[in-house]
């Protein structure tokens, strides 16, 4: 383990009133093969789909360096990108609303995972153009293997 990262799973926990659940993972090297392994059991699982938060975590993009916290809040669901910088840092690249991830459920996995990636892309992007969340919306990209550069316009108005 490096930088205190590893393929660190830790418990779902509940706050008090039971509303949000939270699950962090750290990234790691092995980070394709804890995808490739949520897909399976997703698949066997049939009727019985893995936790939300695991499952949706399956989706996100493979961090260098940081974690995902998928927190349940009833009509939507937050993910939110941590790392530190020497300080805990966070941004928030994606909410998705409860009938979005009814959605996202019926979907191809592949395409689940796709559609996630690109929210979260155009979502960095647009985070980017904000100068109190510029740095923060550039790391995280940097980060998740984002490019923003193909979301910038060109050739407007030729």
């Amino acid at each position: 383990m490096e930088n205190g990262e590893g393929d660190d799973r830790r418990q779902i926990a509940n706050k008090p009133e039971g509303k949000d659940r939270v699950m962090h993972e750290h990234s790691a090297q092995g980070g394709e093969r804890r995808g490739e392994q949520d897909k399976k059991d997703y698949e066997a699982g049939g009727e019985q789909p893995l936790h939300t938060s695991q499952w949706l975590k399956s989706l996100l993009p493979e961090a260098s360096n940081g974690w995902w916290d998928v927190r349940d809040k009833g009509n939507r669901i937050a993910i939110m990108f941590r790392w530190r910088d020497p300080e805990l840092q966070v941004l928030t690249p994606l909410r998705v609303p409860s009938e979005e991830f009814e959605t996202l459920k019926q979907s191809d996995y592949e395409d689940a995972k796709s559609r996630i990636k690109e929210q979260i892309s155009l979502r960095l992007h647009n985070l980017s153009l904000d100068p109190a969340k510029r740095d923060k919306a550039l790391i995280v990209a940097q980060k998740l293997g984002i490019d923003l550069g193909e979301y910038q316009v060109t050739g407007v108005g030729n």
